[in-house]
């Protein structure tokens, strides 16, 4: 008897500890004891903190009935969560820590099936999510463009909230890195923060960033009676305008025309009428600038004149300078001046009777507008087209001069004649200065393309350069040339023009006696004023026009035959009579 009781209590305590040892052991008894078709689910597991790991896992299939998955963490015997799902977010752990798992599958006839176990570790508690860095940058009247650079020490993906003006509802949200704000009023004030959000709702907050919508700038109007019924305007163009711009013209409040281009003419008016005008610049963006209003009056209808423009040309000549000539305006009753007006002004750069104008004290690289207005003393006007130039650069490399390439042909005992290429790739008007036999001073300097040297030995060898130079300073030296002057047998004489007068009014009547010839004929005279030939006649008499009043002139006559031979120069100084009255 007390045998088979020390059986059963055998047996019992077997049965009992082989109860508990089945328990005790899921990771790796349970998977021994399937005995259905029950599979294990395939697990992940992400961790998304520094104190949470989510798990995802497949459907196990070939179940009886609905499927419990028990979660178990670190080997341990108990169930950290039963769900019927394919989830679960395991929280309050600690960071930068290695966590186990297994999900064990159980259907309703008892079957079970275990995962395979997997791992993952907690982030770092550093992985804070760091705010972005704004930068606002104004592009227009109507738009400012947002840049930051990404946010860092989040989890998953980051989105970007844009607040602006200090609203708590975001005007918009974005996964990328800039942002453009459109459709804003010009030179109008904006603040912008941007809220960085990662996936599992960490939120970082950049400071605050301002920028100004650039603003839409009113076109500055300039208006110039031209005539008794006529009135020129022009205006800058306005400057930051989003898409094309068209000119609105108003004329004593009411619009007179519409137009894209910088100037109007404003014709059928009446003489000696004041009249009001200012211009609205528009662009296709909703954008409107105004010029300040400006007055003209026309003039007093008295004159007849057919006054015609000048026709400007503008060189930039160095970073601080533009050369301006222009044509001499014809058909003018008297004195005709000329005033210079820049990049729109009222107000006269300069006033002169001559034919160009060198300005100076400019800014380097900028570009400069001009008219020349021409008025005759009836009180008639002509306005040129508007011309700009633009300053040289600080470090622009103005192009070689290239030297002029020179001819010296003896023409008899006593002169020598000289031609010449003209130079290229100037800056402005090129002179020429003349050389001879090594002398460091020009014997002559000219804008032309020749020069006779005379009044030289007969059979004597000359030598000559030519130096360019241009309104830049750049120079251009000509490679040496000579000649030698013919023998004094057989000499060709031709006197020098003679009785040389000269009437001056506002301009210059030339008269002068015929020049004798031996062993030659005379073809001709050449006229000189100033030492620039300015032409050549058959005659004894010329009559040069388009002077300026009250000015010194030079002039020299010499006879020349058909061989080139020239004679020597008569000789007179005239000054022309001062401005006409009226």
């Amino acid at each position: 008897m007390n045998i088979l009781k020390k059986i059963r209590v055998k047996n019992m305590f077997f049965i009992i500890f082989s109860l508990l040892l089945l328990n005790a052991l899921p990771f790796t008894v349970l998977a021994a004891e399937l005995s259905t078709d029950l599979t294990a689910p395939i697990v992940t597991a992400v961790p998304t903190s520094d104190s949470q790991i989510s798990l995802t896992w497949s459907s196990s299939t070939g179940a009886v009935g609905a499927v419990t998955y028990g979660i178990y963490k670190d080997s341990s015997t108990t169930t950290l969560a039963t769900t019927f799902g394919n989830d679960f977010n395991d929280v309050g752990l600690t960071a930068s820590t290695t966590y186990r798992y297994v999900i064990v599958a159980s259907d309703e006839s008892g079957g079970r099936a275990t995962s395979t176990e997997v791992s993952a570790t907690t982030l770092s508690s550093a992985a804070t999510l760091v705010a972005p860095v704004v930068t606002a940058t104004s592009i227009s009247p109507n738009q400012i463009d947002l840049s930051w650079a990404a946010a860092t020490g989040g989890t998953g993906t980051i989105t970007y909230g844009i607040f602006k003006d200090g609203a708590t509802q975001s005007i918009a949200t974005t996964t990328e890195l800039d942002f453009s704000d459109a459709s804003l009023l010009p030179a109008t004030p904006h603040s912008y923060v941007i809220v960085a959000t990662d996936d599992i709702g960490n939120r970082a907050t950049s400071t605050v960033v301002t920028a100004t919508t650039k603003p839409f700038t009113a076109p500055v109007l300039t208006a110039i009676p031209i005539s008794s019924n006529r009135i020129d305007l022009s205006w800058s163009s306005t400057t930051e305008a989003v898409t094309t711009v068209t000119y609105s013209v108003y004329r004593n409040n009411s619009t007179i025309t519409t137009t894209a281009g910088n100037n109007y003419s404003d014709t059928g008016l009446l003489p000696s009428t004041t009249y009001s005008y200012r211009v609205v610049a528009a662009d296709e963006a909703g954008n409107r600038a105004t010029s300040t209003e400006v007055t003209a009056t026309t003039l007093n209808g008295t004159s007849t004149s057919g006054l015609t423009k000048p026709i400007v040309t503008a060189i930039p000549v160095s970073a601080t300078q533009i050369n301006l000539t222009w044509s001499s305006s014809t058909q003018g009753v008297g004195d005709i001046s000329y005033r210079i007006y820049r990049n729109g002004s009222t107000s006269t750069t300069a006033t002169t009777f001559g034919n160009e104008f060198n300005d100076v004290g400019l800014a380097t690289s900028t570009t400069y507008r001009y008219i020349v207005v021409a008025t005759d003393t009836a009180g008639s006007r002509a306005t040129s087209t508007e011309v700009t130039a633009t300053t040289l650069g600080t470090g622009t490399t103005t192009p070689s001069l290239t030297k002029p390439i020179v001819t010296a042909t003896s023409t008899s005992p006593t002169q020598i004649n000289l031609t010449w290429s003209s130079s290229t790739q100037a800056v402005g008007k090129v002179t020429y200065g003349i050389y001879r036999n090594s002398s460091t001073s020009t014997i002559a300097t000219t804008f032309g393309n020749e020069f006779n040297d005379v009044g030289l030995s007969a059979s004597t060898t000359y030598k000559y350069i030519v130096v360019a130079t241009d309104e830049a300073g750049n120079k251009a030296t000509s490679s040496e040339v000579s000649a030698t002057t013919k023998s004094a047998t057989s000499t060709i004489i031709l006197s020098a023009p003679k009785n040389l007068n000269a009437i001056p009014l506002f301009q210059v009547q030339l008269n002068w006696s015929s020049s004798t010839a031996t062993n030659t004929l005379v073809a001709g005279y050449k006229i000189y004023r100033n030492d620039l030939q300015i032409a050549t006649t058959t005659l004894t008499t010329y009559l040069d026009t388009g002077l300026n009043p009250s000015t010194n002139y030079t002039y020299k006559i010499a006879a020349f035959d058909a061989a080139g031979n020239i004679s020597d120069f008569a000789i007179i100084n005239v000054t022309t009579q001062g401005h006409a009255n009226g």
